[in-house]
């Protein structure tokens, strides 16, 4: 006699597909989430793959300034200082003439182009394994970082007039240097404004000079 071969139970189509093999959806794809809140580029805790910097060591810290001087209409001159505090760094510190692409006058913004100019040299002069504080004069550069990346970001960096952002190479390239800190060491980076502290003031003064 031949044996009747088991029949294998059927899968109900109203079961619908297994839990364990339904495609997973980022909430960062936008599509069936919500997106995640913009952090800029300074201000992001290091990935897991970046080696945090040695919490037993405080950040270096460092003044900026920049500055132009226009002689007539088209003959510009500037140039930046960047002082650290500590001792120990004062090997770093900067003082030298603008380049060309940023002394132009981008219809008045030379100055403000400078003090840009001038924390891109503190990102680039600093201790490449170490958080950092910059210190600057400018309030435009503070609130540029700090605050108004977000927006322009999302204006695809165009202003309410929908004209490219003013001094938007230097910015992006502000950006593009904290992240390069933080991906490769996990390093912090805070940009802020001058105070009134004495210890601030004399800082700022030798970044001037």
């Amino acid at each position: 006699m031949s044996s009747t071969p088991t029949a294998r139970p059927a899968t109900s189509a109203a079961q619908g597909p297994r839990a364990d093999l339904a495609p997973k959806v980022s909430a960062a794809s936008g599509q069936h989430g919500t997106r995640k809140a913009y952090v800029p580029a300074h201000m992001r805790s290091c990935p897991a793959a970046a080696t945090p910097a040695p919490a037993t060591q405080t950040p270096v810290i460092c003044y900026t300034h920049g500055q132009v001087l226009i002689n007539g209409r088209h003959s510009i001159r500037g140039g930046v200082g960047v002082w650290f505090e500590r001792s120990r760094h004062h090997h770093l510190n900067v003082a030298e003439p603008l380049p060309s692409m940023v002394r132009k006058d981008h219809k008045g913004e030379s100055v403000k182009r400078a003090e840009l100019w001038a924390i891109i040299r503190a990102l680039q002069s600093a201790p490449a394994d170490r958080s950092l504080t910059i210190i600057t004069d400018s309030s435009y550069a503070v609130r540029a970082i700090n605050d108004l990346v977000p927006l322009w970001e999302s204006r695809r960096w165009r202003n309410c007039k929908r004209q490219p952002v003013a001094n938007g190479d230097l910015i992006r390239e502000v950006l593009q240097e904290c992240d390069a800190r933080r991906l490769r060491a996990g390093c912090k980076i805070k940009i802020e404004l001058l105070s009134e502290d004495d210890v601030a003031l004399d800082g700022w003064e030798e970044a001037r000079e």
